[in-house]
């Protein structure tokens, strides 16, 4: 199986917003919001043998995905995560042999927010992410080889804030923005991976986690991770 992708997000805004507001006494609420500029996912098995993958990616465009909760009390879970990324490629295979050829340029603003307001909440957590590029290849049972080249140079941006004016149980709060993101997994297999990824000069990383609350023996964890190169 061949794959050619050419993928270009060069004006305007890529925008996902999601809302709730709750009565009281709700059992559980899970709310999640996504926004991509551009985005590609393969998947494949022994059956087809060779895979090759050239994907080119490049977005100029503002991405943005929001999430707020407003909630009065009595809740027993509240989940809520917004995800923002400027190009995204996927590729997952099992017995095969993989080949990707990958190049991504973000050039446009990523950003995300996630926001929890509740008066009396239990079980609450409130994420975001923001990621210039991102670049995941999984293989199990089979030869992957990988080469990447990323650059980021938009601004990336990524909040997340619970205001809690009582809270039982546990609240948890966490932001994390990364310039460039790539990944190798391989699973009883051999691999080759070459990466290459840059921030560019005008380009910031900024993550913001915060929490207001009051408890009586409740728990609560705050953390905001920026990073503009990632590979693991």
């Amino acid at each position: 199986m061949d794959l050619i992708a050419n993928q270009n997000q060069n004006t305007g805004v890529v925008s996902a917003y999601s809302k709730a507001t709750l009565a009281p006494d709700l059992g559980t609420m899970v709310l999640n919001s996504q926004a991509n500029g551009n985005n590609v996912a393969v998947s494949g098995d022994g059956a087809s043998g060779l895979i090759s993958q050239v994907i080119n990616q490049n977005n100029a465009s503002q991405i943005s995905s929001i999430t707020e909760t407003s909630m009065c009390c009595n809740n027993l879970i509240s989940s809520q995560n917004a995800l923002a990324v400027g190009n995204s490629s996927a590729s997952s295979t099992y017995s095969a042999s993989a080949y990707q050829w990958v190049s991504q340029n973000n050039n446009g603003e990523v950003k995300s927010s996630s926001d929890t307001m509740t008066s009396d909440g239990r079980g609450l957590v409130t994420t975001s992410q923001s990621v210039g590029n991102s670049n995941l290849q999984y293989n199990n049972s089979g030869y992957t080889q990988g080469s990447v080249y990323q650059y980021s140079n938009g601004d990336i941006n990524s909040y997340a804030a619970t205001r809690a004016i009582w809270y039982n149980d546990s609240a948890t709060v966490g932001a994390a923005a990364q310039g460039n993101s790539a990944v190798l997994s391989t699973i009883g297999s051999e691999g080759l991976f070459l990466a290459d990824q840059n921030i560019g000069a005008t380009g910031t990383v900024t993550a913001t986690a915060e929490f207001y609350g009051m408890t009586n023996g409740g728990v609560g964890g705050v953390a905001a991770s920026a990073s503009g190169n990632g590979l693991v």
